[in-house]
């Protein structure tokens, strides 16, 4: 006769195998050592699972069991942690047909707490993951249309979640890249062989922006515009990696019978709106800003210079490690209806070597030779530019300036607005507030002074003496300045502290190379005029602007 427990035992078994039958979903029961189904329902009989085989062996038509390194085997995560577990698993029935599975397990102990058993559960998500699989190929569809970083700025997380109106205010570094003489290229091309070749362009160049940390905002018919974020080295980074790129484009482009094609890249740092703009029936995101504009422009002059790549002296000033390219002065570009003279640069990284050596070799004489034009020196001028052309005969930059000053010793001042442009105080710059104001004009005096006593060919004590003053009066003047923008809940202070900081930085730099060059007054002139004349007047003239208009909001509150 059978004890009490026995009995007992082989009702709740069978209460439970009961249950399990009843169920729509397909249960079974697996021993925990060979992997044998010892029980399986109703509904996993009608798929072909019987107490003939084991899982692996149904499931996956497999002759061991799973390794978990594909997927999870629940049994295995069920004995280590004697805990329920859900996975999810690629099956086939007994006809090999695949399908995506949802597998639930639930452990079974025995009375010294061991696994014995598994109850195990699958539920047929194979509808779920196509619709999954779907949402993510629309959901990358949309985001060729409008970036995910895009998004990440907005603070959005999915396309339907913005609106017109919405946007955000970021400093960041702009990126223009545009074909040179596009219509010439295209011109006598068939409709469909232009959209072949702007795309095969395209698919050159905008990954590369991707590779380092950029997103594109737009494609325009022969131009990208993009955007980077905290480092503008990336962009720079960017640049030369899409000329080098060019050149091996150029080179299949050749070997076809095609011209090659060459572009030109300007790239600017600053502060810019990103937002959505349009109506509820037709969205694009945008930006918008003179940050923007001002990369475009530059852009533009790459073909005046023949240079690859300009930047900006936001840009520059902005590097942390300026040292890293090769750098070179190149001009100054007024803005559109205003005075401000903005200084560019061109990086030659990305040319051939034996251009980029020359560049190289004449760099001393070139900078000395602005110098000398800029304050008006113009017979010494002509002879180092002359120079400069004579060691390198294709650096266009130098043929403009010996042509400037040709026009200017013939009483043509057109095109050399940097020579007779006076960078002085004046009311545009004022941001109606006494204190800064007055301290502004204090700046523009004493840097005019340590500029003429350069000029004028002082002693090295009296200008070190005035370069100790403005070194003092910087940290001064920042401190007051940032204070009071405290005081006034600045939202763009945090901004403003970043650039300062950066410039107290280049300040005792540009302080020891004046010091180590003290011979060459040139030189001198022109880094004082670039990296604290010019910084300042364009700070004030920008950034403090921003400011001002901030308090200007505030009292019409």
């Amino acid at each position: 006769m059978k004890e009490p427990e026995d009995i007992v035992e082989k009702l709740e078994k069978q209460y439970v195998e009961l249950i399990l039958e009843s169920l729509p979903h397909p249960f079974y029961i697996l021993d925990t050592e060979n992997y044998l189904i010892i029980f399986a329902n109703k509904a996993a009989r009608n798929l072909g699972i019987s107490t003939v085989s084991t899982c692996y062996a149904l499931t996956h038509q497999r002759e061991t069991p799973c390794d978990g390194e594909e997927h999870l085997c629940p049994l295995i995560e069920v004995k280590k942690t004697k805990k329920p577990t859900v996975t999810e698993h690629i099956h086939q029935d007994a006809d090999g047909k695949v399908m995506h599975a949802e597998v639930h397990g639930y452990p079974i102990f025995n009375d010294k707490g061991e696994v014995i058993q598994m109850i195990e559960y699958s539920i047929n998500i194979t509808a779920r993951k196509k619709a999954e699989e779907k949402l993510r190929r629309t959901n990358e569809v949309y985001q060729c249309f409008s970036p995910i970083e895009f998004l990440d700025f907005l603070g959005q997380k999915s396309i339907t979640d913005v609106a017109p109106g919405q946007h955000v205010q970021k400093e960041m570094t702009v990126l223009f890249s545009d074909i040179r003489s596009f219509t010439t290229v295209t011109e006598n091309m068939p409709p469909q062989d232009a959209f072949k070749f702007i795309n095969a362009f395209f698919n050159a160049l905008a990954p590369i922006i991707r590779n380092n940390n950029g997103f594109i905002d737009k494609f325009f018919i022969a131009a990208i515009l993009a955007l980077f974020g905290n480092d503008p080295e990336n962009a720079i980074d960017a640049a030369i990696a899409m000329q080098h790129r060019l050149k091996e484009y150029n080179s299949k482009r050749i070997r076809s019978g095609y011209f090659p094609v060459k572009i030109g890249v300007g790239i600017n740092t600053g502060l810019l709106m990103l937002g959505i703009v349009g109506e509820s029936g037709r969205m694009d995101e945008t930006v918008i800003g003179d940050t923007v504009d001002l990369a475009s422009r530059i852009e533009k002059l790459t073909n005046k210079y023949d240079a690859s790549i300009l930047i900006s002296q936001n840009t520059f000033s902005s590097l942390k490690n300026p040292g890293k390219y090769h750098i070179r002065f190149t001009d100054w570009i007024k803005l559109k209806g205003r005075k401000i003279m903005l200084p560019i640069y061109e990086v030659f990284d990305a040319e051939h070597p034996v251009v980029r050596e020359k560049k190289l070799a004449t760099l001393g004489i070139f900078q000395e030779a602005i110098a000398l034009y800029q304050f008006e020196c113009i017979d010494k001028a002509i002879l180092l530019f002359q120079k400069c052309i004579e060691q390198d005969p294709q650096d266009q930059t130098a043929k403009v300036y010996l042509k400037r000053c040709e026009d200017y010793i013939d009483g043509y001042h057109g095109d050399s607005e940097e020579i007779i442009f006076n960078r002085t105080w004046s009311d545009e710059l004022s941001v109606n507030n006494d204190m800064i104001d007055n301290q502004h004009k204090e700046f523009f005096y004493r840097i005019n002074k340590l500029i003429e006593a350069v000029k004028c060919e002082k002693e090295q004590e009296e200008i070190e003496k005035l370069i100790k003053y403005l070194e003092n009066y910087t940290v001064e003047h920042f401190k007051a300045e940032e204070e009071f923008m405290c005081q006034h809940k600045y939202t763009g202070l945090l901004h403003h502290q970043r650039i300062h900081n950066k410039f107290i930085l280049d300040f005792y730099r540009i302080k020891q190379e004046i010091e180590e060059k003290m011979n060459n007054r040139p030189f001198m002139l022109l880094r004082i005029q670039l990296l604290v004349m010019d910084w300042l007047y364009n700070h004030i003239a920008t950034e403090d602007q921003l400011f001002a208009t901030f308090m200007r909001r505030n009292i019409k509150k």
